[in-house]
């Protein structure tokens, strides 16, 4: 398979006044052509911040973002802006990230003008054919925001994403703010559209519920750092890390004849600014040992194809 993006180190961190943030911590992984990644975890894991550093709307302490050949740390503001005609982002409340003095058809139209200068009929013809593209009819292009329901801003602001062409996606946490029954359409656009033009994902989400339906590839972050990744079917079926299993076993699903047990995770997390010594986890963690309390993560094992944990005592030895 070949990589759209490759992340490799990054990292992230704030200085505060209690002390440095590690937000995102030695983190790689790649996208292959045609693929979703999705990165999940509980608030304040870092995946956001993992998702804006990609974009470079946060600049990384460190590490390199290579997008379909091109390094997007260290790249001119000329080659970002080029690059960026490829990436598009649909963020989390569509109601905040559209504009509500603007019809929605200009909305969608706007890429088109400021990068391609269409105007006119041909404007219009593209944008007829996003909305299309999105399950939505030629004559909503005339109304304001305000006047759609929840997932009907969510299909525009992916129809602006579309816009350009783009070969990734970024998704950071797009179906949130919607009910589980709007969800279940998103993601069914999601997958559609991600068959029909070749696209990828990352997709950015706490809800492994959606994960399981549009993920290939998953990626589990606690506390700034990879604890977990691999194919999406193995890493549900077979879980690994004891974190990974909290969070499956915390998730309800949306298909109503898995009747799956709620089970939320226990305890606090720690402090970003304040991890402890050893396992991150350690302290919410069943299977923790002195080991575990007092040795940092191990390296990552490999325990079957492209299926790597980060844990002294993973599940199933």
């Amino acid at each position: 398979m070949s990589e759209l993006l490759s992340v490799r180190n990054l990292v992230k961190r704030y200085e505060t006044p209690r002390g440095t943030v590690h937000a995102v911590d030695d983190v790689s992984f790649e996208i292959p052509v045609g693929h979703s990644v999705a990165v999940v975890g509980e608030s304040g894991c870092g995946k956001s911040t993992l998702a804006l550093s990609v974009l470079q709307l946060v600049a990384p302490t460190s590490g390199q973002v290579n997008f379909d050949g091109t390094d997007l740390i260290g790249a001119s503001r000329s080659a970002l802006t080029r690059l960026r005609r490829e990436i598009g982002v649909v963020f989390q409340d569509p109601a905040s990230s559209l504009n509500p003095r603007m019809r929605v058809g200009d909305i969608v139209g706007e890429p088109l003008r400021v990068h391609e200068k269409l105007r006119g009929r041909s404007l219009h013809d593209r944008v007829t054919k996003l909305f299309n593209d999105v399950g939505l009819t030629a004559d909503a292009m005339d109304r304001y925001p305000h006047q759609f329901s929840g997932g009907q801003r969510q299909r525009i602001s992916i129809a602006r994403a579309l816009a350009l062409e783009p070969k990734l996606i970024v998704l950071d946490e797009p179906t949130s703010a919607l009910d589980v029954s709007v969800q279940a359409q998103v993601l069914n656009l999601l997958q559609d559209l991600k068959a029909r033009k070749n696209l990828s994902y990352l997709y950015i989400s706490h809800s492994l519920a959606t994960v399981e339906y549009l993920a290939d590839i998953l990626i589990v972050m606690y506390l700034g750092r990879v604890i977990e990744k691999g194919p999406a079917d193995d890493i549900f079926r077979d879980p690994r890390h004891p974190y990974t299993r909290l969070l499956i076993d915390s998730a309800p699903s949306l298909d109503p004849l898995n009747r799956r047990l709620s089970r939320p995770p226990s305890g606090e997390i720690p402090s970003p600014s304040n991890r402890p010594a050893g396992c991150h986890f350690a302290s919410r963690c069943s299977r923790a040992t002195d080991l575990c309390r007092k040795d940092p993560q191990p390296d990552e094992i490999e325990r079957a194809s492209n299926h790597r944990v980060t844990c002294h005592h993973p599940i199933g030895t």
